[in-house]
């Protein structure tokens, strides 16, 4: 059995059921997407962890001059910044395909070396 530091540990009560959570080390905790049987288990897997993450985000609102709760629930029912941010990433994506097209176009001349 491994010993875990207590600094690496820490409890949450998510939908009602308490949990304590070992902090992940990079190098030796992942998740072994090989055991997940059908992409609705990778769904769970992504969608917990996005809901854990963010549960920690907003726990630490408010925190050495970082947006409060309030301000960030604000943020979120704004909509005035949406249309900009979809605006630029339309934007975006037509130069990203311009920039692939011309790829291509000299990949077909023969101006990348291949392996």
């Amino acid at each position: 059995m491994q010993n875990v530091s207590a600094a690496l540990l820490s409890t949450t009560v998510f939908r009602g059921d308490s949990f304590i959570i070992q902090e992940l080390q990079p190098v030796k905790d992942t998740i072994n997407f090989k055991l997940l049987k059908d992409y609705r288990d990778m769904y769970q897997v992504t969608g917990d962890m996005g809901a854990l993450t963010a549960s920690a985000q907003l726990r630490s609102g408010g925190i050495q001059g970082s947006s409060t709760i309030d301000e960030l629930m604000a943020f979120g029912k704004d909509q005035g910044w949406q249309e900009a941010v979809i605006g630029y990433a339309r934007a975006y994506a037509a130069t990203t395909k311009t920039y692939y097209t011309e790829y291509l176009k000299d990949y077909k001349a023969g101006r990348y070396e291949t392996a």
